[in-house]
């Protein structure tokens, strides 16, 4: 067979045109202006179910992505106000948060994670008799992992180390969606949930006492009819986990709407696309944003972002750990560097002067980059925060440690003085440190943290340089007591 010049041409003028539109289409769903506004489709979706279908049932954002679907003042969004025991008597409005990660539910690698295991909204749902968790996907699903099976797993899990723990008969079966989840990977995680309810049942985190079992369900925007919950939730044998997926499953995971291309799962991997905005920044400024036409948008986002914070518009969550009677304190540092500077205090910074707050006998500043420089100082920071907490806390028995996000480089170090100087039953070491340090002992510090601070969540690398730390020789470690 013989192609003519002609042919030839044609073949290299589809080729570039294929390119063209490939080079579009990237360039459309990466568009902030598309993103933001397939967000706010998908925001009003989620509003609707959560106000008109399940007004009850409080609402709650799966981290990451499903932030950005979670309008703040939605009434049934669940916002409460903690008063810790500080002696600055700090109260502070939060909007709760979970952590179903997709991966715990990918196929071969199911896992019921204790460093996610979101215990904290159980009170809610007893208290509510339900709860509606929102998450979206990108293209080809109609529910992310972390709905269809990571959840499920999470309710199974709860449910059989509730029945086991408290002596309750409670439905321990594990309920997965049949259009996402095949009976036979639901019969081989199932096979897993005896093993990773004893796990939990061995960690230090309590347990309440569930009248009834959880019981997760599922909503998408294909939905052809939606749960039916009874008015009467007293009636009701289980208490309901709505698992909302914002997003509409489009071909190619894009679809032209009028004014803009709809992006499927558009909160998703913001890093990419979103320019440094934030979920609350955009709920914050929501309508500024969406009346901006895309040339208006690349001007109106560098000002919402460089424009200072207002104290009253930071959530700082500082949290006394229950175990040890609120001796030690974990949180993030406050945006006006408004620190109680009557309590011994580390703070920790990434990249930022050490100036802000004026040098104090009771105050330890520390300054470590963020990347693999950080990882690398992290091991001397330990050190360096040891040896300051060591007369502190034996002169008054307190201790705040404080980073920016309040969720990493805070609780290792906190990780790594509740192991040092506080025994398993979280009474004080007095003299000379001669516990043993275990990799499973370090983990229960953390889950003393977890269960008071909520937002604690080690990086692996902070783990293993905590890990690191405390299982070295002493006589190789500063700062040991």
């Amino acid at each position: 067979m013989f192609y003519s010049t002609h042919d030839s041409e044609a073949a290299l003028d589809l080729q570039s045109t294929l390119k063209s539109d490939l080079k579009d289409l990237k360039k459309e769903k990466t568009s902030i202006y598309n993103r933001l506004h397939s967000i706010n489709e998908d925001a009003q979706f989620v509003e609707r179910i959560a106000t008109e279908e399940y007004p009850q049932l409080p609402v709650i954002a799966n981290l990451r992505c499903g932030a950005w679907y979670v309008d703040p003042q939605l009434p049934n969004v669940r916002i409460y106000t903690l008063c810790f025991p500080l002696g600055a008597n700090y109260i502070q409005a939060l909007t709760d948060t979970v952590y179903f990660k997709s991966t715990d539910g990918h196929i071969d690698h199911w896992d019921f994670n204790l460093r996610r295991a979101n215990l904290h909204i159980l009170p809610i749902i007893q208290q509510k008799s339900g709860i509606i968790i929102v998450d979206s996907t990108r293209k080809g699903k109609r529910l992310p992992d972390a709905l269809s099976k990571t959840v499920p797993i999470w309710c199974c899990v709860i449910n059989n180390a509730v029945s086991r723990r408290h002596g309750v008969p409670l439905d321990t079966a594990l309920y997965t969606p049949p259009s996402a989840v095949s009976l036979s990977e639901a019969t081989r995680i199932e096979a897993n949930i005896p093993g990773w309810a004893s796990k939990l049942l061995e960690s230090s985190f309590p347990l309440p006492h569930l009248t009834k079992p959880l019981r997760p369900l599922w909503v998408t925007r294909s939905s052809a009819a939606l749960p039916s919950l009874h008015s009467d939730s007293t009636l009701m044998s289980f208490h309901p986990v709505i698992c909302l997926s914002a997003s509409e499953q489009v071909q190619d995971g894009i679809e032209r709407r009028h004014g803009y291309s709809y992006v499927q799962g558009s909160g998703d991997d913001h890093e990419s696309w979103s320019q440094g905005l934030t979920p609350l920044l955009f709920w914050q400024h929501r309508q500024d944003i969406l009346v901006c036409v895309p040339k208006d948008l690349e001007e109106t986002i560098p000002r919402i972002i460089s424009e200072p914070v207002k104290p009253s518009d930071v959530s700082t969550c500082i949290a006394g750990i229950t175990k040890v009677s609120s001796m030690i304190e974990v949180g993030m540092i406050p945006n006006d560097n408004n620190v109680d500077m009557s309590k011994p205090t580390i703070l920790i910074r990434h990249n930022q002067s050490l100036t802000e707050v004026p040098e104090n006998d009771n105050l330890l500043q520390l300054n470590i980059p963020e990347g693999k420089a950080g990882q690398l100082g992290f091991m001397s920071l330990l050190s360096t925060s040891i040896e300051f907490a060591a007369p502190h806390l034996r002169d008054t028995k307190k201790l705040v440690v404080l980073c920016q996000d309040g969720k990493d480089r805070s609780i290792g170090v906190a990780m790594a003085i509740l192991q040092l100087f506080f025994r398993e039953d979280g009474s004080f070491i007095e003299d000379e440190f001669n516990c043993a340090v275990t990799k499973r002992t370090i983990r229960t510090r953390l889950e003393w943290i977890q269960c008071d601070h909520t937002k604690a969540n080690p990086s692996r690398v902070t783990m293993n340089r905590v890990n690191e730390f405390l299982l070295s020789p002493r006589s190789m470690r500063r700062g040991s007591i």
